[in-house]
């Protein structure tokens, strides 16, 4: 019997090891960061839709076209309840999806293969990054504003801190959630280490990413000095502005901005 346990149980750990296929478990630097891409590349962009829940917003169904109509109408009028099939929608899943592939390059630094010392740091101050950028926007979409409530007793966000797919965290208040903000921020600026990435790699996060962070989150947590003194040592690094009114390049281009 205990033989018979015994190969069983390594059976069990064979099985385990398989890799599925057609899927790569990630093992290298270059596996891992293939992961963080993916979530760079396909980040959520569904922060637009709360101007259609402002008054910035007029859908006039002559001026508006039958496509925005389709998508947007029931959100413009607050529709929650059983709103039209081609309503777009809050893709609040695509944030927590984000943070477990942060959690999981964190988990996961020590067996990070084929990469160097400085590749990995760079990478898990990353993915700490990812995981505090997406409960800052988090927060601040399904909670109330940390200046008009009280922080410490008012329903936050749930905040996934580990790479469990079974985990189901329950709610913590706004005040634990900025918290764990800084607290990431604070981890992630002990391991970046690139100052500037080439055009074309600018979309990850480098070394003064964590202070502009910082800056805007004690902005919203209305710690006025803290936002400024943060603002000053960003600005100390890049001070440049665009000036939209005339420029032909979009807010959103890779190309506009740049660390230098």
């Amino acid at each position: 019997m205990v033989i018979l346990a015994t190969l069983t149980m390594s059976a069990c750990d064979n099985f385990l090891d398989i890799t599925p296929t057609g899927k790569v478990i990630a093992e290298t630097g270059d596996e891992y960061r293939a992961l963080l891409t993916y979530e760079y590349k396909y980040f959520t962009k569904d922060r637009y839709m709360t101007t259609l829940r402002t008054d910035e917003m007029l859908m006039d169904k002559v001026k508006t076209s039958s496509t925005d109509l389709d998508a947007y109408l029931d959100l413009w009028r607050w529709k929650d309840d059983n709103p039209s099939p081609t309503t777009s929608y809050f893709s609040w899943r695509s944030y927590y999806h984000s943070v477990y592939i942060a959690n999981y390059i964190i988990q996961n630094q020590k067996k990070i293969k084929e990469a160097t010392v400085q590749e990995i740091s760079q990478l898990v101050g990353e993915a700490y990054m990812m995981r505090a950028y997406c409960h800052f926007l988090l927060v601040n979409l399904y909670a109330e504003p940390y200046t008009h409530c009280t922080p410490s007793q008012t329903r936050g966000v749930p905040m996934l801190l580990e790479a469990d797919v079974n985990a189901i965290p329950g709610s913590s208040s706004v005040e634990t959630v900025y918290s764990q903000i800084l607290s990431d921020l604070d981890n992630a600026e002990q391991y970046l280490n690139v100052e500037e990435w080439e055009l074309g790699k600018n979309y990850r996060f480098n070394t003064i990413s964590a202070q502009a962070l910082r800056a805007r989150t004690y902005l919203y947590m209305g710690r006025w000095s803290d936002a400024l003194e943060a603002s000053k040592d960003v600005l100390s690094v890049y001070n440049e502005l665009e000036d939209m009114n005339n420029s032909t390049t979009l807010p959103n281009s890779y190309k506009a901005f740049s660390f230098k």
